[in-house]
């Protein structure tokens, strides 16, 4: 765990420093699946994302909070329960997504060329393995 969690942190340094190279600060990579998440699911609700991304509210809010001070998506009230709260990517968030991810698969590029195709190979197996195997640890879980 300790090598992954540290593997992907220096994944999200070089992300990063690729957006800011280009001149992109107001969106991370962790605000990228926002984002992203949004542009399949416009108009959910907060617990509904915080689901799909697997997040606490807790964790989720700050990220939506910047989102929004950048005009990248706007809440509304639901209007039959105005206890909710609805999501919307804005036409700038849609826009600022594309960017985002071309430069992610731009570094994602670069990152896997620097491998051997074994290891690439291994990782994905990897990857595939730990994420099928997460229904398993929510039913442990539950």
């Amino acid at each position: 765990m300790f090598l992954t969690t540290r593997a992907a942190l220096m994944l999200s340094v070089r992300a990063r420093k690729a957006l800011r190279a280009r001149g992109i600060v107001d969106v991370s990579p962790a605000q990228l699946s926002v984002l992203a998440a949004l542009e399949d699911q416009d108009g959910v609700t907060v617990s509904a994302l915080a689901r799909t991304l697997e997040l606490e509210k807790s964790t989720l809010s700050p990220l939506l909070d910047k989102l929004e001070a950048h005009d990248l998506l706007a809440r509304a009230r639901d209007p039959k329960d105005g206890r909710l709260q609805r999501l919307y990517l804005t036409r700038a968030g849609r826009r600022r997504r594309r960017e985002v991810e071309a430069v992610m698969e731009q570094v994602t590029r670069e990152v896997l060329a620097s491998l051997p195709k074994k290891v690439v190979k291994h990782h994905v197996a990897f990857c595939e393995a730990v994420l099928s195997a997460r229904g398993d640890a929510r039913e442990d879980a539950a």
